[in-house]
């Protein structure tokens, strides 16, 4: 079952204030990768980063890139997500470092404009929080900021914080020893990884986006039959449950179509 509407999900408010889909997704691209490497170097786990993720796109279908700063409010959601993943990071060190890595993304931008080059964790050591330094005030200023961003992003959520994701149904079937291919799990958790950068996850169940990285691992990995859906549908449906086929199969097209 998909979760909103076809019309709901390619409406993009972002192209309705003026911004191109190549823009938007180009954004999106910055945004996630700046997440990730935001979230390693607070020593958050995968699900936690994924979570925050998903906050953030949720979040972003209702606010255009032009109106807010989007990196601020993607810091925010690592925030969020890492408080409800018992794994708290103190507001000022947050925050500081939101600024430090902030002031290194504008200068990237401002030397290589967007799409003509990808961030890399390489461009945010962790020695950048020991080497800047900021005045007391502009830290506080940043908290406030913060906790004003919180409110906000949790308000237009609607406080929905149960989050599922496709990794859950990847480890189900390792600790079910229904499939124990070491390759097909890392190829299928890579395939699950690069889709954050899209909002695929607004649309289709956990449970499906599983199955199709699991069939683009199949492909990758040689180990692709020509009913490799319907092959995985009987094998599997114990531990995923029902699922429509056709869905799967989309979602694996546009996966394999990612870059």
């Amino acid at each position: 079952m998909k979760l909103m509407r076809y019309e709901e999900w390619i409406k993009s408010v972002h192209q309705v204030d003026g911004l191109s889909e190549r823009v938007e997704n180009e954004l999106r691209k910055d945004i996630v990768t700046f997440m990730i490497i935001f979230g390693t170097n607070a020593d958050l786990g995968t699900s936690a980063i994924a979570k925050a993720v998903f906050i953030f796109h949720k979040f972003s279908k209702l606010r255009s890139f032009k109106k807010i700063n989007f990196m601020l409010y993607a810091s925010v959601c690592i925030f969020i997500s890492a408080k409800f993943d018992d794994n708290p990071v103190k507001l000022d060190a947050i925050a500081r470092m939101f600024l430090a890595m902030n002031i290194i993304y504008q200068k990237i931008r401002a030397r290589h404009p967007l799409g003509t080059r990808d961030l890399d964790p390489n461009d945010f050591p962790l020695s950048i929080y020991r080497e800047t330094t900021f005045e007391q005030n502009t830290i506080q200023l940043a908290c406030e900021t913060f906790t004003t961003a919180e409110a906000e992003i949790l308000s237009d959520i609607g406080y929905d914080l149960d989050i599922d994701l496709p990794y859950y149904y990847i480890q189900s079937l390792e600790e079910k020893g229904i499939m124990v291919d070491e390759e097909l799990l890392d190829i299928a958790t890579a395939v699950i990884n690069k889709s954050w950068r899209t909002i695929l996850c607004l649309y289709y169940e956990p449970k499906v986006i599983a199955l199709a990285a699991l069939a683009c691992a199949q492909e990758i990995s040689d180990h692709a039959a020509a009913d490799n859906i319907s092959k995985i549908g009987s094998s599997w449906m114990k531990s995923f449950g029902e699922f429509d086929g056709e869905e799967v199969k989309e979602v694996t097209k546009y996966l394999k179509e990612l870059n």
